[in-house]
């Protein structure tokens, strides 16, 4: 019985590593903000549970971020712009992303979707 409880729970454990959501590549994202519509493209890669990207076209040029983190279909990063850290919380939901951002300024939850190419 404790060798069949062992088992199950390592295949759960192993199956959620093996079928984590596919986020590597670019994705569009149009953000609501006091401040205005802020537009951006993220692309991501993934290196098993490490979680690495660049935002790119942005008004602020490209920010790199390398302390994100992947585990099944939630991620999550910072993003340093400019001195005002941008901490980010998601989940991967096919070709969308439903996001939620966090800063000194405020709250914003917003969806990205896949950039097909």
């Amino acid at each position: 019985m404790k060798k069949n409880l062992l088992l199950t729970g390592l295949l759960i454990l192993f199956s959620t590593m093996l079928f984590a959501a596919d986020i590597d590549g670019k994705w569009n994202a149009k953000v609501e903000t006091d401040m205005g519509e802020f537009t951006f493209v993220m692309e991501y890669k993934a290196d098993g549970e490490k979680l690495s990207g660049t935002m790119i076209s942005s008004d602020m040029g490209n920010l790199q971020f390398t302390d994100g983190k992947i585990s099944g279909n939630e991620i999550e990063y910072t993003i340093d712009m400019q001195g005002m850290l941008l901490k980010y919380k998601g989940t991967i939901d096919g070709d969308k992303i439903n996001m939620k951002s966090t800063s000194d300024f405020g709250d914003n939850e917003f969806v990205m979707t896949r950039v097909k190419e």
